[in-house]
């Protein structure tokens, strides 16, 4: 029998010092009972089926024309017949390959998941206005959603109880049972092993990076929204006051593009991270491919030639 692993799952790799496939079909069941892989479900079942007892579960047992023939292993499925008594899939057995199961999928999805946002917020960084950002954050929503809508899962994983589970693990858990390859890794393999080919695994790690990045996303749109409701809510004697006092700074053409962003963020309410790309891009060459002002019949060009056609006239 394995030792105690790093998981602490007392039945991961319990199997992994004997030559299993070796032992007699019978050996095989003693042994699963007595690490109690299988329990008795305390319901006898004095029927002979094909194949030294073994049968499918959910069968009739009466009806003859749904016995199967099954290879010499008793870990094909979730239960055995041993001298007549039923064994049934320990319940902590499958909790322990859940649980791992669980490790795994956050494990490698965390990093994921966090490398996303990061160029989602990269990407956002390099637009000049809120309003761009919320599209931007927008068409990422749609895009990822799209991936997993039609998903049959979706239900299971999101509200459960509507799909008729109690829970994402029961759900989970209905899985494994019909998984011989992920029970038999699990029994096998003292060390943790990649759960990756699983197909509940692939389910899970799909909806629960495309889940968590959506609902960034909709945090993300909130927030930004949120900052264009504020910025409506600025007093406006409070304005004029900021107005007033910026126009008397006297070297305000050397103060960094930074510092302006967070100085005018206060008179219009905006992210002072967008006020200050802006200013970065103002501080480009008029003849930089690279610069938002570049296109001559863009927004920012346009604005620009707005803005400074409505200070002409008021001055005169």
């Amino acid at each position: 029998m394995g030792l105690e692993n790093s998981l602490n799952l007392p039945f991961l790799g319990i199997l992994e010092d004997l030559d299993f496939c070796k032992l007699s079909f019978f050996e095989q069941q003693r042994i699963l009972i007595k690490a109690e892989i299988f329990i008795t479900n305390n319901k006898p079942q004095f029927f002979i089926f094909k194949n030294l007892n073994f049968r499918y579960p959910f069968f009739d047992l009466f009806d003859d024309e749904l016995e199967v023939e099954v290879p010499n292993k008793n870990l094909s499925n979730q239960w055995i017949n041993y001298f007549g008594i039923n064994y049934i899939l320990n319940p902590i057995f499958l909790e322990d390959v859940f649980l791992h199961l669980k490790s795994d999928v956050y494990y490698d999805n965390d990093e994921l998941i966090e490398n996303e946002k990061k160029l989602i917020l990269l990407k956002a960084s390099k637009l000049l206005s809120d309003s761009e950002k919320i599209e931007y954050y927008k068409t990422e929503y749609h895009k990822h959603y799209n991936k997993i809508k039609d998903d049959e899962n979706l239900l299971c994983y999101d509200d459960p109880e509507s799909a008729g589970w109690e829970s994402w693990e029961q759900f989970v858990i209905s899985k494994i049972r019909f998984d011989p390859k992920l029970i038999q890794e699990h029994l096998f393999n003292y060390l943790a092993y990649d759960t990756s080919f699983s197909d509940i695994s692939k389910i899970w790690r799909r909806l629960n990076f495309e889940i968590e990045i959506m609902c960034s996303l909709k945090n993300l749109i909130s927030d930004s929204l949120n900052l264009e409701i504020s910025s409506k809510k600025i007093d406006s004697s409070f304005q004029i006051s900021m107005l007033e006092k910026m126009m008397k700074i006297e070297n305000w053409d050397d103060i960094t593009a930074t510092k302006k962003g967070e100085i005018i963020s206060h008179l219009l309410g905006k992210n002072k991270d967008n006020i200050r790309n802006i200013y970065y891009e103002l501080d480009k060459k008029q003849d930089d491919k690279n610069s938002k002002y570049f296109d001559k019949n863009g927004k920012y060009e346009t604005d620009r030639l707005k803005a400074e056609e409505i200070i002409n006239k008021l001055l005169g």
